[in-house]
């Protein structure tokens, strides 16, 4: 029971890890169409 409630915590994370990397992407894209959009 311990390990399969330490490989859910363990999964738990690297789904939060991948979401906050694409929430990280998808500010990084705003931020650029927004200073190409200031540019033009």
């Amino acid at each position: 029971e311990k390990a399969l409630a330490e490989t859910l915590c363990k999964n738990t994370t690297l789904i939060n890890l991948d979401l906050y990397g694409n929430n990280l992407d998808k500010l990084a894209e705003n931020t650029l169409a927004e200073a190409l959009r200031k540019n033009i």
